[in-house]
């Protein structure tokens, strides 16, 4: 057969085959995409279904149980755990004028350092794999940290009355606002929220609390109540916030 004829006769061949190759590979990737389109709804879905609980804890089980990590995920956690940590400084304010009560501070105590330990811990993830997350999750992650620790900061100086220690804790919350300041300042555009780490750094200053609790010597404790005090930089008290909730949406 010579050489033209032999090329006639393989270029149909060779098209029906190129043709079966593309269409396979066609098939296989809308597979792929009905697969992740199906996978994107269950997730969505799943998280809609823990954003309706309200009790926090049972909440935070929901969020736990869903098979994907994302950061969008994990500040939804760390949004409701700071309320279960509000509610245990209830339950140990409470408890501290209430003689049938006192005798349950010391494991509330306990409690809430470890809840912060948790809350700390998820923080510190996300800040490992700050490159992959988003702008609007990591500033809010620096921002409840701060509060997270300033938290921490007023249990220890119940618990252990380590003046030191506190004060150290709370240069470090100062460092979380501003690092928070930093990263909500790379994203575009306006937005209330935007200014929360502001407010927020800005009203411990104008307050004089950071003066106080950085320069104050523990020799002159007497001459102010530290608990009370302290309590005032606690998040959620004096207008300070830990960050209000993300929108409610799970970007591909």
């Amino acid at each position: 057969m010579r050489p033209k004829n032999l090329l006639d006769f393989h270029l149909p061949i060779l098209g029906i085959f190129l043709a079966a190759v593309i269409g396979v590979i066609c098939l296989w990737r809308f597979h792929d995409y009905q697969l992740q389109e199906r996978a994107l709804r269950q997730l969505t879905q799943e998280v809609l279904f823990a954003d309706s609980i309200q009790d926090n804890a049972k909440a935070v089980r929901a969020y736990e149980s869903i098979s994907s990590s994302l950061p969008e995920i994990q500040i939804r956690i760390l949004q409701r755990q700071w309320k279960i940590a509000m509610d245990l400084l209830g339950k140990i304010n409470r408890s501290k004028y209430n003689l049938a009560l006192e005798k349950d501070l010391p494991s509330l105590y306990i409690q809430l350092l470890t809840h912060l330990d948790n809350m700390r811990d998820r923080c510190g993830v996300l800040f490992t794999e700050s490159d992959s997350v988003p702008t609007e999750v990591l500033w809010q992650s620096h921002n409840i940290n701060a509060a997270v620790r300033l938290l921490t900061a007023y249990a220890i100086l119940e618990t252990e009355k380590n003046w030191p220690k506190v004060q150290g804790i709370i240069k470090e919350s100062l460092a979380d606002l501003k690092l928070a300041i930093e990263t909500v300042d790379i994203m575009p555009g306006t937005s209330p929220a935007k200014n929360i780490p502001r407010w927020n750094l800005e009203l411990l200053y104008d307050q004089q609390y950071v003066e106080k609790f950085t320069l104050f010597k523990p020799e002159n404790q007497n001459r102010m109540d530290l608990n009370d005090n302290l309590e005032m930089l606690i998040p959620e008290r004096g207008g300070y916030a830990p960050g209000e909730p993300m929108d409610q949406s799970i970007k591909k």
